[in-house]
């Protein structure tokens, strides 16, 4: 049996984001992208205020399916790590199957300070320059005034609810971390390892050429390195089975 991953979008992002990076990730692993209220197949419901809601959502919609998979992780990617992290509390604290890893990508650990300014401050054009060169939305997004009137109340929700968010630090998770890092973003090596704090599972941290969507950018490295790391974690599984 495959093993399943859910993957958790950045602030304005939506399982359509993730075309690419689920196709080099599917032949090996049974993939579902989790769209949040208000994004993407889910666009016409209510957009939420705080990434614990977010989390409630999610777990909602996955709670049946971990409770009946033989192995499965959780990947976040900036928002999406932390709302990854939260959904792995929910389900420490339910009792259910855990998750046979976390990936932590792009986001700083819930224990280390915001250094930068808080993009809620940002105007509607600093916002779209920043997305602009962060390489985070799609150019056409950006250039045509129809389609940024639809997404700028989605992005600017979810960076309410990130920066509204105690993340409900610290610890709290017995998992596996691998944090992930693109060296050019303002996620430095001290806020990845920060999430040592958040577990007593085993930790890594790989670092990316490449900046805050490194995982766009350089989606087939990535990929492959999430491949290797469940498979030898699948292989660890079975060993313990036979001992």
């Amino acid at each position: 049996m495959k093993t399943r991953l859910y993957i958790f979008p950045f602030a304005g992002g939506s399982s359509y984001a993730f075309r690419q990076f689920v196709s080099l990730l599917s032949p090996h692993l049974s993939v579902r992208v989790v769209d949040y209220p208000g994004h993407g197949a889910r666009f016409k419901e209510p957009l939420l205020e705080s990434t614990q809601e977010m989390a409630d959502d999610i777990m909602a919609q996955i709670r049946s399916e971990i409770a009946e998979a033989g192995g499965y992780a959780l990947f976040g990617h900036s928002m999406g790590a932390q709302v990854a992290f939260l959904v792995a509390r929910r389900i420490m604290a339910e009792g259910l199957p855990p998750p046979i890893r976390l990936f932590l990508s792009a986001r700083r650990a819930p224990s280390c300070l915001e250094k930068h300014r808080l993009w809620s401050t940002f105007t509607d054009a600093e916002l779209v320059g920043t997305i602009r060169d962060l390489g985070g939305a799609n150019t056409a997004v950006l250039k045509c005034p129809e389609l940024l009137e639809l997404f700028m109340p989605i992005l600017r929700a979810d960076i309410r609810a990130l920066e509204k968010g105690d993340p409900e630090s610290p610890g709290g998770l017995n998992v596996p971390l691998s944090v992930y890092r693109g060296l050019d973003d303002d996620v430095d090596r001290e806020d990845a390892d920060g999430w040592r704090r958040e577990s007593r599972g085993a930790f890594e941290r790989l670092d990316f050429a490449g900046g805050h969507f490194f995982i766009l950018e350089r989606a087939s490295e990535v990929a492959a390195c999430v491949r290797r790391r469940l498979a030898a974690d699948a292989g660890e599984r079975l060993k313990l089975r036979s001992v």
